[in-house]
């Protein structure tokens, strides 16, 4: 299965040669979520999490961003970064019952933010 994997990072390069301008808005989002997906099956996790981080900062509303950074940060055993990424994607939804909670979710967001800086995310 790994040779997929392989050939489609090949792919993937191949794309980011030529110039993700040329695609769609569309396109260009999920190019980083496949790449980044495909980095990590190929156990490149920091390459993973700087191309999805590349991907939420160009497409901040896109919710599966966060979602394959925290599989990343999982993939990497760091289970409270996972926990911290989808908590700060979940402060950005626009829902009452998220602005509701908004202050006690932000200070779990900064208790999880300075465990993850210890050693061993404890």
């Amino acid at each position: 299965m790994l040779d997929r994997e392989e050939e489609a990072e090949q792919a993937y390069e191949k794309v980011r040669a030529l110039g993700l301008d040329g695609l769609s808005p569309e396109d260009r989002a999920h190019w980083f979520i496949q790449f980044g997906s495909t980095l990590r099956l190929l156990g490149k996790l920091e390459a993973s999490q700087a191309i999805l981080q590349q991907g939420e900062e160009a497409f901040p509303a896109n919710p599966a961003m966060p979602a394959f950074r925290a599989l990343t940060a999982l993939a990497d055993n760091c289970p409270r970064q996972a926990a911290l990424v989808l908590l700060e994607a979940t402060l950005r939804l626009p829902h009452e019952e998220i602005a509701r909670y908004r202050r006690a979710l932000t200070n779990y967001v900064a208790e999880l933010a300075e465990a993850a800086q210890r050693p061993h995310g404890l």
